[in-house]
């Protein structure tokens, strides 16, 4: 019932500066979370507001939906994720639309970290070595594809392809 109010481009975007400028609209984001270069500068550059309440939580977001859900929060900003999907199902009390941002829409890379020691730098080369095949390249892809709704897996499709093409090696 929000996305009527919300500043989209012709395609359905979201133009955060405006969203985030907005007082008329309740945000919530995880304290400390990225979201990639593009959004985390969008979001450095926002002077503190009160419609824009970042909180903290140790895994970064789950206890966004329940304050979406409970009317707490009006938006807040997410990966694409099978969660949402789920939430929006017909039979679920409250239907979450997950908008593109303007601007943001390149994927996100990820990875593996391990301490800067002897055992760190094994075990990253362990890790290489096991996923750095094709069969490793499509196990991640497979990870990936089923948490992910189908429109995001239609936009990323071609990006998802070179990357995990080069993913193949170690």
């Amino acid at each position: 019932d929000r996305r009527a109010l919300l500043p989209l481009d012709a395609r359905g975007a979201v133009d955060l500066d405006a969203l985030l400028a907005d007082t008329s609209l309740r945000g919530v984001l995880p304290q400390g979370r990225s979201y990639g270069p593009v959004l985390d500068a969008l979001l450095a550059a926002q002077p503190a507001a009160p419609q824009l309440q970042r909180v903290f939580g140790g895994d970064y977001g789950s206890h966004l939906l329940p304050m979406l859900t409970q009317g707490r929060a009006d938006y807040t900003l997410d990966y694409p994720n099978m969660l949402v999907t789920q939430a929006s199902r017909p039979d679920s009390d409250m239907q979450l639309v997950a908008l593109p941002v303007k601007g943001a829409s390149d994927p996100v890379v990820s990875g593996v970290a391990c301490p800067r020691t002897a055992w760190g730098l094994a075990a990253i080369r362990l890790i290489d070595r096991a996923l750095g095949t094709p069969e490793g390249a499509a196990l991640l892809r497979d990870t990936l594809r089923v948490s992910l709704p189908p429109d995001t897996q239609r936009a990323y499709r071609d990006a998802w392809d070179a990357f995990f093409k080069r993913r193949a090696r170690p």
